[in-house]
């Protein structure tokens, strides 16, 4: 499954279906210790990691080739979570205070804005499978809009949250319903 390649919107591709399919190896690399861990930075490490689980797992599609829409689309699905915190549709739980964006301080909005999900927001586009890359899964609320086409190539689109997005990279801040 090429998910990438010549087309004008790459991520087009990246459907729940594909999506499924990152959170299982996610969830795999996790159980093995390895997810969003720098050794997957090493050498060809995370292409090892994705062949390894593609052993374990036939039905798993995804190639090194579909690497980069899975970044552009976890970019995506990072500015529609702090989409929704800037909103106020999401509560954001920030050291310890449960309290909306508008109730945070010119400060602390800044600190959100440039760490919420900080490793998905580190992430360029280098079709590598590393420690940042790994570090995020796909929520069913981000799966469910798209599906619904209510999101499906419109970043920054706001949706009032039905269930809590989740929470965030950063110790500092999560996400409340």
């Amino acid at each position: 499954m090429k998910t990438g390649g010549d087309n004008e919107n790459p991520t087009s591709n990246v459907n729940p279906a594909v999506m499924q399919q990152w959170n299982g190896y996610v969830d795999w690399l996790e159980s093995k210790g390895m997810k969003g861990s720098p050794e997957l930075d090493k050498g060809d490490t995370g292409f090892k990691m994705m062949e390894q689980y593609r052993k374990e797992n036939p039905s798993f599609k995804l190639t090194k080739d579909d690497i980069g829409s899975i970044q552009q689309k976890l970019q995506e699905y990072r500015d529609f979570s702090i989409g929704n915190i800037k909103e106020n549709k999401t509560k954001i739980s920030y050291a310890g205070r449960e309290m909306f964006y508008k109730d945070l301080t010119p400060e602390q909005q800044k600190d959100v804005d440039e760490n919420y999900m900080g490793k998905i927001k580190k992430t360029s586009i280098d079709k590598f499978p590393g420690q940042f890359t790994t570090s995020t899964k796909f929520s069913s609320e981000f799966m469910s809009k798209l599906n619904s086409r209510e999101v499906a190539g419109r970043v920054g689109f706001n949706p009032i949250v039905q269930q809590p997005a989740p929470a965030a990279t950063n110790p500092r801040f999560s996400l409340r319903k």
